[in-house]
């Protein structure tokens, strides 16, 4: 068995990751670091694999969740501009829901991000859209609601089009 810490350097002298390996292979903290010295990921490492809790950061959002046998597993967050801006579950490495955020308030959330049910949100927290989606477009039974809260629209969708009968309503609720 060899344990050794490690440093990687760029061409330019500067940083790009640091921690230790075992046996050749990544285990415990680890930090990773961009060309511009801004830090890009922080996490751990099971005989070479990300594992346990990670916080991955791009030019404007971090996301934070955790990773099992270097696959995304469970709830993972996205903070853009210092909010909230989604939730994304995961089972071994797979997206199954996604809630969408806006002004603090839950706009959308995919139940089964695949096949399913799905509702959006207005910033105002009123209902915007509720209906069923397979192999993620509009299929089958579909409403939406105006920003008020009033119906707007109600019918079926077939494969992310328009089908069968539709009913309309006017913001102030009239057909």
């Amino acid at each position: 068995e060899s344990s050794a810490a490690s440093d990687v350097y760029k061409r330019q002298g500067e940083k790009e990751s640091e921690g230790k390996y075992k046996d050749n292979k990544k285990v415990g903290k680890w930090m990773f670091w961009n060309q511009d010295g801004k830090q890009i990921a922080q996490g751990s490492f099971k005989d070479g694999l990300r594992f346990g809790q990670w916080k991955e950061n791009d030019w404007q959002s971090s996301y934070t969740g955790k990773y099992k046998n270097d696959k995304k597993e469970g709830k993972w967050i996205q903070i853009w501009l210092g909010e909230k801006q989604e939730e994304k579950y995961y089972s071994a490495g797979e997206v199954t829901r996604k809630i969408y955020y806006h002004n603090k308030n839950q706009k959308r959330d995919d139940k089964d991000y695949i096949n399913n049910h799905v509702t959006w949100w207005f910033a105002n927290g009123q209902k915007q859209k509720e209906g069923s989606i397979k192999n993620k477009v509009d299929h089958g039974q579909c409403s939406h609601w105006y920003e008020n809260g009033q119906l707007r629209s109600k019918g079926s969708y077939e494969n992310g089009i328009e089908t069968g009968q539709w009913t309309y309503w006017y913001d102030d609720g009239q057909k």
